[in-house]
């Protein structure tokens, strides 16, 4: 059995894993609390301290003294694709399922509440925190493999032993103080670093003429990170209306990629 270096193969990879969407989630997520996972809506709440990245400005609102919350949310699922790609090396339609769960997206948030003065921090996942693993491979490598074959000139008749395991994960670290300007008005601010970390690794084994296996693999890494501010208000009503207003800048995040 043989490592080794084939272009066509190493173009297709680089070609397919970044212009699609084999990471494990999307680049924004709402459910930074469990809380939020049981109202779904807690942008104008002043009632647990999760609000630190919901309406930090309403912790004013809060009793005095010490505030933590620690949540963790845990991905169940097993998603699976059926398909055909409908080319000589890709022996008709084939079934493949993701393997393994996600146990741990947690959240942790803290506020201390004295006067009209309110200290607080975070840490959350404000983007992926899931794993995409297909350990008998994907469309995605499936497609790969086939027209790598196809491409070889001959070198290569088939292809068995396809993978494909992606990661992603942002974290977010959030620092600020409100102040409460009176029995109605309250203000926040805070600043935020963000940092994030993807990785896709694939591969597959290669059968040539003289039926030697060549195993390629693919590592490939992206990660970034940046600051951003967070501005909030809080507008406490008569008749038990409170409004809470959240602003975050945009975070400029310049990801640096490493392939092997």
């Amino acid at each position: 059995m043989r490592k080794g270096k084939f272009g066509i193969s190493d173009l297709l990879f680089i070609l397919l894993f970044t212009a699609s969407d084999v990471l494990a989630n999307i680049d924004q997520l709402s459910n930074m609390s469990t809380e939020w996972i049981r109202t779904g809506n807690r942008n104008a709440a002043t009632d647990s301290t999760d609000i630190v990245v919901y309406n930090p400005a309403g912790l004013t609102r809060m009793s005095e003294g010490w505030h933590l919350n620690i949540g963790n949310q845990s991905l169940f699922r097993s998603p699976e694709h059926t398909f055909d790609l409908g080319l000589p090396s890709s022996n008709g339609e084939k079934t493949r399922k993701q393997d393994g769960y996600d146990y741990f997206v947690p959240n942790f948030y803290g506020a201390y509440h004295k006067d009209t003065l309110a200290f607080f921090g975070g840490v959350y996942v404000p983007g992926g925190g899931a794993t995409a693993d297909y350990p008998n491979g994907s469309v995605n490598t499936q497609f790969i493999g086939a027209m790598t074959v196809m491409g070889s000139s001959g070198m290569f008749t088939a292809f068995k032993d396809d993978y494909l395991k992606a990661t992603s994960i942002y974290l977010a670290y959030e620092a600020g103080v409100a102040c409460q300007l009176d029995e109605m008005v309250s203000f926040a601010i805070a600043a935020r670093y963000l940092r994030a970390d993807n990785e896709v690794k694939a591969g597959a084994t290669f059968i040539d003429a003289g039926a030697n296996a060549h195993v390629w693999k693919l590592k490939y890494d992206t990660d970034a990170d940046g600051f951003g501010g967070v501005f909030g208000m809080n507008i406490t009503l008569p008749q038990d209306l409170n409004i809470g207003l959240r602003y975050e800048t945009r975070v400029t995040m310049e990801f640096e990629t490493d392939l092997k």
